[in-house]
């Protein structure tokens, strides 16, 4: 009888904090539906280079941050193979991201063949269609300019950073290392 009585006010409370809630779901956006997905009215944040290092994408005061990446290939003369570029640097741009942040990125494939991406530390729960391998666990980029939007909520600190630092345990101590390596750069 107890617990029967129990699941009655529990109940009894989720209504309550239901019809609370109602009233502030229903408040208008000031964006608009078109404006969410109109590419050229998204905010993107600059990475910026640092000498001998990946570029740094400094999302930490930034929530959503919005990341544009632009992936193409170069052959480089006299090899036969091809050298991968994320917005024409040749390493991938290190994301610092505050913890529980959200991030949407923008990958446009430049290249004349399909392509997927992933990324460390993006957590990516009940999301299949991104993030992994491609026909596998997502859906391929088409070639000649087609676009994916990745998007998720970092969870665990250190893992994005996971090329500079290892496992550390602030994402705000990531952003002074950035600053700090910018500033020697």
């Amino acid at each position: 009888m107890l617990k029967n009585e129990m699941f009655q006010y529990f109940l009894l409370d989720m209504r309550l904090l239901l019809l609370l809630t109602v009233p502030f779901l229903a408040i208008a956006s000031e964006t608009s539906v078109q404006e969410c997905f109109d590419e050229a009215a998204t905010k993107y944040i600059a990475c910026k280079a640092v000498h001998g290092r990946p570029a740094v994408c400094d999302c930490t005061f930034r929530d959503p941050c919005y990341i544009k990446m632009i992936v193409s290939r170069l052959r480089v003369s006299g090899v036969e193979k091809f050298h991968y570029l994320i917005n024409q640097t040749f390493q991938d741009p290190t994301i610092i991201v505050k913890q529980y942040g959200i991030v949407v990125i923008d990958v446009s494939n430049e290249m004349d063949e399909d392509t997927s991406i992933h990324f460390h530390g993006i957590r990516q729960r009940n999301v299949p269609w991104m993030d992994g391998v491609e026909n596998v666990t997502q859906y391929p980029i088409q070639a000649h300019g087609d676009s994916a939007k990745l998007d998720g909520r970092e969870g665990n600190t250190g893992e994005q950073l996971d090329n500079l630092l290892r496992q550390c345990s602030s994402k705000f101590v990531f952003a002074d290392v950035a600053r700090k390596l910018e500033k020697r750069g």
